[in-house]
């Protein structure tokens, strides 16, 4: 291989890192205190009940996704076990981004299907509830099946860091801890 090429391959790896790395918000998100359901199916207030006095991790997902939700699912139950010991100062969050077809049931089986902990919670609710969440957020898309791969960690206070929810659960709690 050449110089140059190997060059080309450096500087494609680094674009492809960077592109993955974590960075920080120009500010923090106005967050809605919109209401929405549980994987328990118990009603509860977006900020009021979940974020405020917590560090919360939140990615984007629905149950029938065959693509990238299983990897971020499976990311999130083992961020959930890792934080056990963390009490309720920090949370794990997955919004759907399919409120019309994903029920508090179909949450539970999908997080079931991971081995969820209790520090994660899974939310959908009324469309207009959800999709006014997901603009606040800047993860509103039209087609489900655009949905991002990435998670939002923060306190509702400080910046936001906005980062990879495909990569190491570890990583993710990392940065939850960072940030509180």
């Amino acid at each position: 291989m050449s110089i140059g090429a190997g060059l080309g391959s450096l500087r494609m790896g680094a674009i492809f890192l960077a592109a993955f790395a974590p960075f920080l918000l120009a500010q923090a998100p106005k967050l809605p205190d919109v209401e929405l359901l549980d994987q328990d199916g118990q009603k509860v207030r977006f900020y009021s009940d979940l974020v405020r006095g917590r560090t919360v991790a939140i990615d984007f997902v629905f149950t029938n996704c065959q693509t990238i939700c299983p990897v971020l699912g499976a990311n999130f139950a083992k961020a959930s076990r890792l934080l056990e010991k963390d009490g309720a100062k920090f949370m794990l969050i997955s919004l759907s981004v399919d409120p019309t077809n994903d029920t508090p049931a179909s949450l539970r089986a999908y997080a079931a299907k991971f081995g969820s902990g209790p520090a994660w919670r899974l939310l959908t609710g009324e469309k207009r509830n959800v999709d006014e969440l997901l603009r606040a957020l800047g993860a509103y898309t039209p087609d489900k099946t655009a949905h991002s791969a990435e998670v939002l960690i923060g306190n509702g206070q400080n910046p936001w860091i906005r980062g990879n929810g495909m990569g190491s659960p570890a990583k993710i709690v990392q940065l939850m801890r960072n940030v509180h």
